[in-house]
């Protein structure tokens, strides 16, 4: 039959068996339901759950919706088809699915020695529940898939006795092998024909399976009485299935030339075991507990093919929590550590319960712990693997709480203080202008009250009680208002307000007594005086033919010389006042006879300016003019009156003139206007300079070392290369050995020679804060010393284990917030911390035993799990080696830079002390400080000035007066002095800098004047 593909289902009990890909059909359905192509029994798995389209390569996997499916460790997609590489495996309800290629369909392989209790069955073709067609996804670039491992046949118990046959002579050249997976067992097997005729012999080995073994040649014809050999060599594959210990094999040779006839030789393959482990991330990861302990965990797969030993530690770094391992078939938890034995292709979900030690009691957040939790499988070789996490512990009162107590306590203090109108009238609310109102209130106390009127008018009272009296002239509307501090935090909840009090006002009626003229009929130019008298009124009006001219209440009574020039001029006077009534008016008339034309009057521009006078284009010019003698002027060809400005935007690169022109018209077309024009005023406009670039972050584009590994003493040094684009203003190199050069090229090289293995870090600047950094090792190697001719070597040594640094980093001892990692890149760790921060610097190392501390230019021998309290004041290079007495070294870098300092504040109370005025004792000056900031100083500065003056001069400073005094004797006896007192701190670059300056000065007594001589 043709080659077909097969899927090889393991059950939760490890039964295995297959089912074919039936190529005719093309699609194959899982599920519980007996209708399915595959059917699973279990709880985990629905009756419709999954359908496998193998039309076309790659097969693509569909989840019907009902249930889930994990695929290489990850939740499959029900919404659209995953592809299936050969190998791929994927797990429904506990069941573990593998793709299998090539497999032939004549017969399902099966373990002999193995008992299926949930089969897969493979009913007759009945109606699969087929999805449509899904448009198969792009193949995705996998890793190359895993050897192809089969089922093994049946392990032979012993090694089965050799039984030759006269005619098929057979001997073998070995007969035990001892290999690891992936190792060869080659021997010969010599064959002899021993019969009357030439034969075929076949040569097979059982007890291993038939993948395992090759075989050359496949076939070999040997004459009567004529010798051959036939090479046969097993390789174990690295799977479980290749279990450690000895396989017996049975070889053998047979030849269809002579039916019934075969020779049996026995051997052994002794499987050396190997070990390799794989686990999965904490689940979760982050986990939030109160008062029960949390609980997480993670998958351990043994993928060796023997019983394995594991050794479980965790462990956080505080030392504030309890952890307990759940083991398998265990009911008692395991603290701190535990070990246990994982079988070949097994996995494990082994539990960790984690209790904190202490649980805050009231905090506005959750306190974290971060802990790692190690695994190492206990084999010679093997590397132990990390798992972190992180724990949040809730405090006993948390926010919820706390907030549930303020709200308890405002809900209090509203209750108590929110502001009340318990009464508000007034009498009598109909009057006369001039006539009085008194109103009577009372409201509740700690509010500040008042009366607003529908005017804006706010009359503030004073006590919670009482009488207000008040004159309104006209109808007003009264409202009564309170609030207090609650109202400004919700003025809609607790600013109250009373009802309206209306009080109506009879108005007065305002009136024209006079209004009258000299003379009704003039010659132009000529004058008259115009007569009026108006009483009750707040408004007064003048219309001179339409145009409106406003008396000032001064000149309701008055006269006025006027001269018109139209005929006729109507003059018509109007009086109204705030009572809104009709309107008094009154009018007469002037008939004005035309004189013999006068020369119109020549116009003069008293100011014309323009401002600026070069701007970029888009910018905007304000142009001012005034103008006598004018009725108007021009500008650009725009009519504007004698006096006034405009703003004109230009966007064209060039010169701009501006004339002014003012303008004289009779108004009646008899003469041409008359005109003055100013002098030109030119503006340059200019094109806008381009803005500057934002500076841009620098590249390393290659930074390596030449070679990277160098024989001790070697006469050729190793060459540092390196390349950077981009702007920078400094680029700088550290090491060891070179200690720090600064300003090189941005393409260069630089000749390097070491003692031991060394890093070297390249920093790249453009300016103060862009800068990027990147780290070279170069490896120092022992050379090998040639050995003496006549004496027998000694022993080989048994190798030490490599060193190993499992971590190396910094804590806030206060603080939190004071530590900021700002960086992780390769062995290197960057952090920024607060100035004056109390920090830890905490590490763990295996394999060594002390490890080298380096800060800066000193260093000290530690163990290797420890820690280092120091109080940070400069930014500083830390350096951790960790070396084995082979004389191998790894190596941890801790870049500290700090963060800008806070200012503390200034002194506060600043006072003085005397013996009296005039008393001739010194001044004793005296201040107070905060004490959470006592620390961050070192000292205070006092200055003093005359009053006449004003100067003031430092008088003593920080080397008299430390951070734990607060008062300060002034020797001199003095008078008219004022003083003010600021504190001294060091900044980040330990200069000294002073903080603001007293809020309050001092004053001394005042100088006496000297009496006059008579």
């Amino acid at each position: 039959m043709a080659s077909c593909d097969q899927l090889e289902i393991i059950s939760p009990d490890r039964q295995v068996t297959f089912a074919t890909l039936d190529p005719n059909r093309g699609i194959t359905n899982i599920g519980r339901e007996p209708e399915n192509d595959v059917v699973l029994t279990g709880d985990g798995v629905a009756p419709f759950h999954a359908l496998v389209d193998h039309r076309k390569k790659p097969y693509q996997l569909l989840s019907l919706g009902q249930g889930d499916i994990r695929l290489a460790g990850r939740m499959a997609s029900s919404k659209q088809p995953t592809a299936l590489e050969p190998w791929s495996t994927w797990e429904i309800g506990g069941y573990t699915l593998m793709l299998v290629p090539g497999v032939t369909g004549v017969e399902t392989p099966s373990r002999p020695s193995t008992v299926v209790t949930s089969p897969v069955v493979i009913p007759a073709r009945v109606a699969a529940l087929s999805p449509p067609p899904v448009r198969a996804p792009e193949a995705v670039r996998t890793a190359p898939p895993p050897p192809r491992v089969s089922v093994s046949p049946a392990r032979i118990t012993a090694r089965p006795p050799d039984q030759l046959d006269q005619i098929l002579l057979a001997e073998l050249s070995e007969r035990e092998w001892t290999v690891a997976v992936e190792e060869q067992a080659t021997f010969a097997v010599l064959l002899t024909n021993g019969g009357p005729i030439v034969a075929t012999f076949n040569v097979a080995v059982e007890g291993v399976p038939a993948e395992w073994v090759e075989i050359t040649p496949e076939q070999l014809n040997l004459n009567e009485g004529e010798r051959g050999t036939a090479m046969v060599t097993i390789t174990p594959p690295p799977h479980f299935t290749s279990a450690a210990g000895a396989h017996h094999l049975d070889v053998v040779v047979s030849s269809a030339n002579y039916p019934g006839c075969a020779s049996h030789l026995g051997a052994t393959l002794t499987i050396e075991p190997y070990q390799q482990f794989a686990i999965s991330e904490l689940d979760p990861k982050r986990l939030t507990v109160g008062s029960k302990p949390g609980t997480t965990g993670f998958q351990l797969a043994n993928q060796g093919n023997d019983t394995a030993l594991f050794r479980l530690e965790a462990m956080d770094p505080e030392r504030a929590c309890v952890f307990e391992f759940q083991l398998p078939n265990e009911e008692a938890p395991r603290a701190q550590q535990a070990e246990f034995r994982l079988p070949p292709a097994e996995t494990f979900v082994l539990p960790l319960n984690i209790t904190p030690l202490q649980r805050p009691f009231i905090a506005l957040r959750k306190r974290r712990y971060s802990f790692n939790v190690n695994v190492s499988l206990l084999a010679e070789g093997q590397i132990p693997r990390t798992l972190l996490g992180e724990l949040r512990v809730r405090p006993v009162v948390g926010p919820w709480l706390l907030f549930l107590m303020t709200a308890v306590l405002a809900a209090l203090i509203v209750l108590f203080f929110r502001p009340r109108i318990y009464a508000f009238t007034a009498a009598p609310t109909e009057l006369d202008v001039g006539g009085a109102v008194t109103f009577n209130y009372e409201t509740s106390r700690f509010t500040n009250r008042w009366i607003e009127t529908d005017g804006g008018a706010r009359i503030t009272l004073e006590t919670a009680a009482g009488t207000y009296i008040d004159n309104p002239e006209e109808d007003t509307l009264y409202i009564l208002k309170s609030e207090n501090l609650l109202s400004q935090l919700s003025p809609r909840l607790f600013s109250v307000a009373s009802d309206p009090l209306e009080v109506d006002v009879t108005p007065l009626e305002p009136k024209i007594r006079v209004f009258t003229v000299d003379q009704t009929s003039l010659v132009a130019g000529e004058a008259t005086n115009l007569h009026w008298e108006v009483l009750n009124a707040d408004n007064v009006i003048l219309i001179i033919n339409g145009q409106e001219q406003t008396i000032a209440p001064a000149e309701y009574t008055s006269e006025r010389e006027i001269m018109p020039t139209t005929n006729p001029t109507h003059y018509t006077l109007q009086a109204t006042n705030q009572y809104g009534g009709e309107a008094a008016m009154a009018s007469v008339s002037i008939k004005v006879s035309a004189p013999t034309p006068t020369p119109l009057p020549k116009p003069l521009i008293q100011k014309f300016n323009v401002s600026p006078l070069e701007i970029y284009t888009g910018d905007s010019v304000t142009i001012t003019w005034q103008a006598e003698n004018a009725t108007g002027v021009e500008l650009l060809g725009a009519q504007y009156p004698p006096n006034g400005s405009t703003v004109q935007t230009l966007d064209k690169v060039g010169v701009v003139e501006y004339v002014l022109t003012a303008l004289y018209d009779d108004g009646a077309g008899e003469q041409p206007p008359s005109r003055r024009n100013s002098a030109p005023v030119r503006v340059t406009v200019r094109e806008k300079p381009t803005p500057t670039p934002e500076p841009e972050m620098p590249v390393i584009d290659d930074f390596r070392v030449v070679p990277d590994e160098v024989l001790k003493g070697a006469q050729n040094p190793a060459q540092l290369v390196w390349t950077i684009s981009g702007n920078t203003t400094n680029i700088e190199l550290t090491g060891p050995t070179v200690g720090t050069i600064s300003n090189l090229s941005a393409e260069s090289s630089l000749p390097i020679q070491a003692e031991a293995t060394t890093f070297f870090i390249l920093t790249v600047y453009n300016g103060e804060e862009l800068k990027v950094s990147e780290t070279v090792e170069l490896t120092v190697i022992e050379p090998t010393a040639t050995p003496p001719p006549t004496p027998t070597p000694p022993p080989t040594p048994t190798p030490l284990p490599e060193p190993l640094i499992q971590y190396f980093e910094v804590q806030a001892i206060d603080n939190p917030d004071d530590v900021i990692e700002e960086s992780s890149e390769g062995f290197t760790k960057k952090y920024k911390v607060v100035y004056g921060a109390k920090v830890k610097f905490i590490w763990s190392a295996m394999n060594v035993p002390q490890v080298t501390l380096i800060a800066g230019e000193s260093s000290s021998a530690r163990p290797p799990v420890g820690e280092f309290a120091a109080t940070i004041r400069q930014a500083l290079d830390y350096q951790l080696v960790a070396a084995n007495e082979g004389g191998a070294s790894k190596y941890a870098f801790i870049q500290i830079v700090l963060q800008p300092i806070e200012v503390p504040p200034a002194p506060q109370n600043l006072n003085g002390e005397t013996g009296g005025v005039g008393s001739g004792q010194p001044v004793t000056l005296t201040w107070m400080y905060d004490l959470d900031y006592v620390d961050d100083i070192i000292g205070f500065r006092i200055y003093r000035a005359n009053t006449e003056d004003g100067i003031f001069n430092r008088v003593a400073d920080e080397s008299q007066l430390d951070n734990t005094m607060n008062s300060w004797p002034d020797p001199n006896s003095v008078c008219g002095q004022v003083y003010y007192a600021s504190a001294v701190y060091l900044d980040v670059d330990s200069e000294r800098q002073e903080t603001e300056p007293t809020a309050k000065r001092w004053y001394s007594w005042p100088c006496a004047t000297p009496t006059p001589e008579p």
